[in-house]
């Protein structure tokens, strides 16, 4: 099976090891480490909830995400794990 470059001591490769049978895995910032550099910014969600939007502040940017979360499907007709999303994280 052919994976795409992987980030930090093969982070995909170690997903796909905890579920074999998946098609889909996410890769979380804990698997991935502080890869030292900064790799953008974000928000975060103040208060509330997804599903209570009105009990919400203005979300809080957060600068300096040093890790990523990332998203891959397995598309079985080449047999190769695809990207869905990447984004940077704490």
């Amino acid at each position: 099976m052919v994976c795409p470059p992987v980030f930090n001591n093969g982070a995909l490769q170690a997903a796909i090891a905890r579920d074999p049978g998946a098609t889909v895995v996410t890769i979380k910032p804990s698997d991935v480490g502080d890869l030292g550099v900064d790799l953008g910014r974000g928000f975060e969600r103040v208060g509330g909830s997804k599903l209570c939007p009105s009990m919400e502040d203005a979300p809080n940017l957060v600068q300096n995400l040093r890790s990523v979360q990332a998203t891959y499907e397995l598309d079985k007709a080449s047999n190769t794990w695809q990207t869905i999303t990447i984004f940077p994280a704490r």
